[in-house]
């Protein structure tokens, strides 16, 4: 018994020896870059998000480089002896389109507007007086890279050629990209949690199952697309994951209630969804309390349902999961938070209602009028459009905001949607 004793002892000693080597001997030599910019007059800023990886990745024992005022020579030189574009992580965040991400630090043209694209030599794009300086990503190496994130408004939309498959074509192990517009206020949250540890074994795919199993401003932010080996693991795990082996989301409630979704209305799905909710999780709820949107990834379908009050969307709600060919509903994850709907109705409906009463259709129009003047200026090298408005409140803030959804163009036909906030 002693002996059974001592080897547990010794077992327990070498995962927990082995969690806290891992980030340093699993980073050796590793590398990364990570893009992003602050458009100024254009309108848009990717600089947070390409800060937080570079931090990211550098606190996990990676070495590299992280750029908020891109230039040609940001991708066409070495960073410690290393090509910065053969780096073993790639983050991109801009303004793009299927077959590139476009930058302008502070819309100063010059230097400053450059991007790359899915071709294997470089390429000059140009509109409105203003020259694009495109670098062809295949003229690299990208079998040295493990994982290539390519963040932005419909970065993998056309199925057939798109950059995260480009990448994947010319030996990048693994690369992500977007099949559809994404809202800017959801890229920060959603990188943050692909990148936190959330689920044990750290592999791509269930990185990505994780960040997407969580609400956003909308749900585009979840039509992720990956290219490649999906069990590819590029960040370390934590001490507590290995410690524990797998970790427990409470949020999550296993399901496997077989429904095909594709022979159904979205009502009855959400009818359907409601009443899984009400046997597993919360036998109150109300269905006309939730209003439903839809997203898909390689995983299958997802549904979110948002818990509105006073028909305004919240930031609370349910993200449900089916499988691949979505006949069955897998997987239930409880984003309430912990609140209850009805307490919170009594507690916010007045004061929601009072504030939408404020807002006259004149006022809504000039608040619209107000987020594109925003993105215009004397030297405006972009076009704009309006493509959505709505009402948000966030819980956590408790604050109720006018949503303008601006799509913005560059020259290269790379885009990007900017959702201006203004507070109610």
């Amino acid at each position: 018994m002693k002996k059974n004793k001592k080897v547990l002892i010794f077992s327990l000693l070498a995962i927990f020896s082995f969690c806290f080597l891992t980030p340093n001997v699993f980073a050796a030599s590793k590398y990364y870059l990570s893009v992003g910019t602050d458009y100024g007059s254009i309108g848009g800023n990717s600089t947070p998000e390409a800060n937080w990886v570079g931090s990211t990745l550098t606190l996990n024992g990676y070495t590299g480089s992280t750029v908020v005022a891109p230039t040609y020579t940001s991708f066409n030189s070495k960073v410690l002896g290393r090509y910065t574009l053969e780096s073993d992580v790639l983050y991109f965040l801009g303004h793009a389109s299927s077959d590139n991400i476009s930058w302008n630090y502070q819309a100063k043209n010059g230097n400053y507007a450059v991007g790359i694209v899915n071709k294997n030599s470089d390429a000059t794009y140009y509109g409105n007086g203003v020259q694009y300086r495109m670098t062809g990503i295949g003229r690299y190496n990208l079998s040295n890279v493990d994982l290539a994130v390519f963040q932005g408004c419909s970065t993998a939309a056309n199925s057939s050629s798109n950059l995260p498959k480009y990448a994947n074509s010319q030996g990048a192990k693994v690369a992500i990209g977007w099949a559809s517009d994404i809202s800017q206020s959801d890229s920060l949250p959603w990188i943050k949690r692909f990148f936190s540890n959330g689920f044990f074994p750290n592999n791509v795919t269930n990185m990505v199952n994780y960040a997407n199993s969580f609400g956003y401003v909308t749900s585009a932010i979840k039509n992720t697309r990956i290219y490649g080996n999906g069990n590819t693991s590029v960040f370390p795990a934590s001490a507590t994951q290995v410690m524990s082996v797998t970790n427990v989301d409470n949020r999550k409630n296993t399901i496997n209630e077989p429904y095909n979704t594709n022979s159904s209305s979205l009502q009855e799905i959400k009818s359907k969804i409601v009443s899984l909710i009400k046997e597993n999780i919360d036998e109150e709820i109300n269905e006309n309390d939730f209003i439903i949107e839809t997203a898909q990834n390689d995983s299958g379908k997802i549904y979110d349902l948002y818990f509105t009050i006073n028909g305004v969307k919240t930031s609370l709600g349910y993200t449900v999961f089916t499988n691949a060919d979505g006949t069955i509903i897998t997987d239930i994850y409880n984003n309430m938070n912990n609140y209850e709907p009805e307490v919170l109705k009594t507690e916010k409906s007045l004061t929601i209602e009072n504030k939408l009463n404020q807002v006259t259709t004149a006022k809504a129009n000039e608040i619209n009028k107000t987020a594109v003047n925003v993105v215009k200026s004397e030297n405006l090298n972009t076009t704009t459009e309006i493509v959505d408005t709505f009402n948000y409140y966030d819980v956590s803030e408790a604050k109720l905001y006018q949503i303008t959804l601006v799509k913005v163009e560059l020259p290269t036909g790379a885009y990007s949607l900017i959702d201006y906030k203004t507070e109610l």
